[in-house]
């Protein structure tokens, strides 16, 4: 009988614990996620200048525009 009640928890699904383990770990992940586009963000805002504007081009390169709209520079490999 002992032994049975000791397996017992074995038999159980996922605990309270674990699905706010994972919740947490979502979580971070959503936070780590954030903060490295923000990093990165900076990061082109930099070189580009800070009162221009950038966008991300088809190829994954940015492209920095001046207060007009035109194409002044291009940053290569950017990466998170």
């Amino acid at each position: 009988m002992a032994l049975v009640l000791a397996g017992a928890n074995l038999l159980d699904g996922p605990t309270d614990h674990s699905t706010e383990a994972a919740q947490a770990q979502a979580l971070d992940d959503a936070y780590a996620a954030e903060a490295a586009r923000l990093t990165l963000q900076a990061r082109i805002q930099t070189n580009c200048g800070p009162n221009a504007a950038w966008r991300e081009r088809a190829d994954g390169d940015i492209q920095c525009l001046d207060k007009h709209g035109r194409k002044t520079i291009v940053i290569a490999g950017v990466q998170p």
